[in-house]
């Protein structure tokens, strides 16, 4: 049965703002945008919010309080301070909080965020955290930000926690004219922790997200069947509609080449290639893509026609047969493959053993 992965907070960029904002001047809703759109993707469960503004102190410091803190939470600790320096990101309202003017400057100051452990253990590298099996897993964390400037906190059970909340508090915060302030304190949050469900596929694990990427998740990819072009300088016979033009007929984003997915000895080589790296590496997880799969090229393609032709297969039987076989090498090096959400939503695929990574969009109903 396929396991469906929420994703950590992750938040919107400048540009994409920018990009949402310009979509509702459109769509003419502008004047019904809420005027308290949360940084926060996405909100968090147990979440708690005031009205009261608060602006970080210049000499606002991030203190971890226990001993032998590994390296990279120390780094997470520094690129938090960093980003919440440098990042400059405005409310995403008319006038872009110039309204909050008066309000921020009469605001208290937040002089620190205090870290600490609530485990007796020795804490362990995030890395390390990161990378137990999913039913081991402890990454939920507590935060506290009082509205009377008093310090804040932030409690987890392991480091891998602490940088899921330093993630969510970095979101809570905006600039306005080089201030950075936030206007919902007190922020209470308690016990957030991402839910690895295990349902049946037709349910769609439809949650929202919390694991931040995959780089931070440290799921390492290997995307196939598409994106594939550059397979074809060494092993053309692999590929399908390599660089065919025009790009946009064969592909989703140029260049146009996608493995042969009906061919027995491309789904040979790509399992032995996936189990090749794959035994390499440290994470129980591993994604074989699967995402902006472009049936055309398989349509236009000679060679895959006839493939399917003599194994009597439709496209969407040979899909299936060929994630089977590249999940098996990974399988039986005990690890947990994992596809994007198209695998499910789009293609007749059979996904057992597999966790599914899953994107909810952003509902833009006004």
């Amino acid at each position: 049965m396929a396991r469906c992965l929420k994703y950590n907070s992750w938040r919107v960029s400048h540009r994409g703002q920018t990009l949402m904002l310009k979509f509702l001047y459109y769509l003419g809703a502008v004047s019904l945008l809420p005027t308290n759109v949360l940084g926060l993707w996405p909100i968090p469960r147990n979440l708690e919010l005031g009205t009261t503004f608060l602006k970080l102190a210049p000499t606002f410091d991030i203190e971890i309080d226990f001993n032998n803190a590994p390296q990279d939470l120390l780094d997470a600790v520094s690129r938090t301070k960093g980003y919440l320096q440098t990042d400059k990101l405005q409310r995403l309202v008319v006038g872009r909080g110039e309204k909050d003017s008066a309000a921020v400057g009469q605001a208290l100051e937040l002089s620190s965020l205090s870290i600490s452990l609530t485990s007796n253990t020795e804490p362990r590298p995030i890395a390390t955290e990161a990378t137990l099996p999913l039913e081991t897993r402890s990454e939920g964390y507590s935060l506290d930000v009082p509205s009377d400037g008093s310090p804040a906190t932030l409690t987890a059970n392991s480091t891998l926690g602490l940088f899921r909340g330093l993630t969510t508090f970095s979101q809570l915060w905006y600039d306005l004219a080089g201030v950075t302030y936030t206007y919902q304190t007190p922020v209470k949050i308690v016990n957030d922790h991402p839910a690895f469900v295990s349902r049946k596929l037709e349910a769609l694990c439809l949650t929202s997200l919390r694991l931040r990427h995959i780089s931070s998740s440290r799921i390492e990819e290997i995307d196939t069947p598409g994106h594939t072009a550059a397979i074809a300088d060494s092993h053309p016979e692999h590929i399908a509609c390599n660089q065919a033009l025009p790009w946009s007929q064969f592909a989703n984003e140029p260049p146009a080449g996608q493995l042969r997915l009906a061919s027995s000895a491309t789904a040979n080589f790509t399992a032995e290639f996936i189990s090749a790296i794959a035994q390499t590496l440290p994470s129980t997880l591993f994604s074989t893509g699967g995402d902006e799969l472009n049936t055309n090229c398989y349509a236009k393609d000679a060679q895959t026609q006839a493939d399917l032709s003599s194994s009597g297969r439709t496209l969407e039987q040979a899909l299936s047969s060929f994630v089977q076989s590249t999940h098996k090498p990974l399988i039986d090096l005990g690890k947990t493959p994992v596809v994007w959400e198209e695998m499910v939503l789009e293609h007749e695929v059979a996904l057992p053993e597999t966790a599914v990574i899953m994107w909810v969009l952003l509902d833009l109903t006004v």
